[in-house]
């Protein structure tokens, strides 16, 4: 019984040395980023933040989720794209489901001005990073042989 004592109150006094090994002065260590990390980041902040029924209800979650990161000093160039090609792909869709239905929403000019800025965003961070369509929708996590044809198709339509 006494070495029972003996052992908690050794315990005891341990534990403020235990507690205190953390050098409160060293610098932090920040997770390393990769491009592809950072380009399913944005991708799947879009993904999970925004659920818009429309293409200014898109551009307003985009705004929101660039402003949270840029806060954070996180909003790195791949991250962008990742945001900014998952912004793209949804704000077609809706544009599409529209032109499908013969549903005018009266801002037509204004959403394809927006989905030329992004896809011009997305071009150019492509060019910066060497990265190719085929690998941007392999990371970013969505079909390559439907996406390509609707880029393709919209790049056409706006020269």
């Amino acid at each position: 019984m006494k070495k029972l004592i003996v052992s908690i109150v050794v315990l005891v006094l341990s534990i403020p040395q235990i507690c205190s090994t953390a050098d409160l002065d060293a610098p932090v260590e920040k997770k390393v980023m990769t491009v592809r990390s950072e380009i399913e980041r944005g991708s799947d902040s879009f993904s999970t933040s925004c659920n818009a029924g429309n293409v200014s209800g898109v551009a307003e979650c985009v705004s929101q989720i660039r402003n949270v990161n840029a806060q954070k000093s996180m909003d790195t160039e791949p991250f962008l794209l990742g945001l900014y090609f998952r912004a793209w792909i949804s704000a077609d869709i809706i544009v599409r489901v529209h032109k499908s239905r013969s549903i005018s929403t009266g801002l037509e000019d204004v959403e394809a001005r927006l989905l030329h800025k992004w896809l011009s965003e997305i071009r150019k961070r492509q060019n910066e990073l060497n990265l190719d369509d085929e690998t941007l929708c392999k990371v970013a996590k969505v079909p390559y042989d439907k996406v390509k044809p609707w880029m393709d198709e919209f790049e056409t339509s706006t020269k």
